[in-house]
Formats: C-alpha cells, sequence, structure tokens
C-alpha cells in the first residue's frame, strides 16, 4: 500500500474485474474504470497482477468461472497525512 501514497489524482475510486476460473486461478484482471493518475493506475495493475490470490484453504474450486468485482479507494492529502489508495471505504 505504501507504493500508493504520494500520487494526485482526481478520481475517487477505481474498479478492476477478476476472472476467476473453477479452480480457483485468475486468468483475467480488467480495469473497468482507472484513476486518471496513467501511473498510479499503472502501478495498481501490476500490483493486482503481481500479487492477488483466492484463498484455497476452505474450498479448492467453484462449480463455474465467476468474475470479481475489486474497488480501489483514493484519499488526497491532508495537512499531515499523503494521499494514499485503499480497499476499504474510510
Amino acid at each position: 500500500i505504501d507504493d500508493f501514497k504520494g500520487f494526485d489524482n482526481h478520481d475517487t475510486f477505481a474498479v478492476y474485474e477478476l476472472d476467476i476460473e473453477v479452480d480457483l486461478s485468475i486468468s483475467k484482471i480488467k480495469a473497468l474504470k482507472k484513476f486518471d493518475n496513467s501511473e498510479l493506475s499503472k502501478r495498481l495493475l501490476k500490483c493486482l497482477k503481481d500479487n492477488i490470490k483466492i484463498d484455497n484453504r476452505k474450498i479448492k474450486e467453484i462449480p463455474q468461472k465467476e468474475k470479481l468485482i475489486l474497488i480501489y479507494y483514493y484519499y488526497p492529502a491532508d495537512n499531515k497525512n499523503p494521499s494514499f489508495v485503499s480497499q476499504w471505504d474510510l
């Protein structure tokens, strides 16, 4: 998350769609709505592609291929804190 601090951006959120295969692997990640800062969007997509995994400790597969929607929120800098991106709508 520290990689996403300090960016200038005007959009308040970005939306990503993941294709989840029957074996819980991720076959595709697509930006449905990017942040307007291209460097921030590029880094976030790379982070997702490199790091996101579906927890398969409780289940090993699903009946059919599914889509998962992820939303990331942008918070601008305030008096003492740099801007940041979060998975949570604070």
